[in-house]
């Protein structure tokens, strides 16, 4: 079953304990108790963020998710004035994000727990997935790349998987990426069927944003390195020599 939709902020580590699962996590947003990332938590569960407009508007964005399904893919699409996702049964978008951003005539106005009091019978709600998340292939770098340049060779793998690329989070650190291809608690949790992981050592914070993908590979010089200990095949070597021959 899904997760509920999140708003991230990438700058709150989201702790796992006590949101094992979606109907944990929700529950623990809806009593005030979670207040910060969902990033990391409730692992192996889809999770979205949530667009809320008026009826007037929804048909042009529905035909705009449409036309992007990689910026914004979407989960389900609620029918007027409906709270209760069918991916989510039990849920109430009104009360279980950990916080909401109201916009009005583009600005932003208030950043409440809830919206309940804000709630009409024409608003249409939208579940919009991590693009990440429903990749067949995903390709991250990690500081073992060891120039931004080389960020290039799992990009063409990517390519040649028809998959996506991200990273881990020294290369934000470093300025080789941009935050929103960050994978692991601070960043972006993901589950593709394939999952290479190039020049990452495998620390805990990247671990729990990708140890749900199905199959797991790691390429790393450094035989030692915690990545090896849960992926499904290692590689030891050197990157640069290894990822033009795959």
């Amino acid at each position: 079953m899904p997760n509920h939709p999140s708003t991230p902020d990438p700058r709150s580590p989201a702790p796992v304990t006590g949101a094992a699962t979606g109907v944990a996590l929700r529950a623990l947003c809806r009593s005030g108790q979670w207040r910060q990332s969902t990033a990391g938590a409730a692992a192996g569960f889809v999770q979205a963020n949530l667009v809320i407009l008026p009826a007037e508007y929804a048909f042009d964005f529905l035909l705009f998710c449409q036309r992007n399904p990689k910026p914004c893919p979407l989960v389900e699409v609620l029918e007027p004035g409906v709270t209760e996702p069918a991916c989510a049964p039990g849920a109430d978008i009104r009360t279980d994000l950990p916080g909401y951003r109201v916009y009005r005539d583009g600005m932003l106005v208030d950043e409440p727990d809830a919206i309940t009091g804000l709630w009409r019978g024409d608003l249409v709600s939208f579940l919009i997935g991590c693009s990440f998340s429903f990749e067949a292939a995903l390709v991250a770098g990690g500081i073992g790349l060891r120039s931004p340049e080389n960020l290039q060779l799992v990009r063409n793998l990517a390519q040649v998987l028809g998959g996506e690329w991200g990273g881990s989070r020294p290369l934000v650190q470093k300025g080789w990426m941009p935050a929103e291809r960050q994978i692991g608690q601070t960043g972006k949790t993901i589950r593709p069927r394939l999952y290479i992981a190039a020049g990452i050592s495998g620390a805990i914070q990247h671990k729990v944003g990708m140890q749900s993908s199905e199959n797991i590979v790691a390429i790393n010089k450094d035989a030692n390195a915690p990545i090896f200990e849960f992926s499904d095949l290692g590689i030891v070597g050197d990157l640069n020599k290894i990822a033009p021959k795959l």
